[in-house]
């Protein structure tokens, strides 16, 4: 079995992402769906390991559950709230709407239709 830390579970997924890119045109709504559900996981992924990178225990929703596999992992939200206060970094409105956007759209694809 193989193992990805986060940042290679990303650019796993930044490859599929680009696999699938082709002239605008020319793309499938197919193409489109996983190019759209791939990057927003490659943007979680990537909020998940400056969370990581400050505290492990940061990642996951429950911080009094780490260390575990089964306790569930922050959504973006969470994330971006933490990163602001606990590790000081600044998003800006435009960047904060883009991921929003972005997994507004992932999670009509993955929970109704596209």
């Amino acid at each position: 079995m193989h193992k990805f830390n986060l940042v290679e579970n990303a650019k796993d997924s930044l490859s599929h992402a680009i696999e699938h890119l082709g002239p605008v045109n020319q793309n499938s709504t197919g193409d489109w769906k996983r190019i759209i559900v791939d990057l927003a996981h490659v943007v979680e992924l990537l909020v998940k390991e400056l969370l990581r990178r400050i505290h492990p225990a940061f990642v996951f929703n429950n911080i009094d559950k780490y260390p575990s596999n089964e306790a569930f992992t922050v959504g973006a939200d969470l994330a971006f709230t933490r990163l602001q206060k606990i590790g000081d970094i600044s998003f800006s409105d435009a960047d904060i709407k883009a991921v929003k956007s972005a997994r507004e759209k992932r999670n009509e694809i993955e929970h109704f239709e596209l």
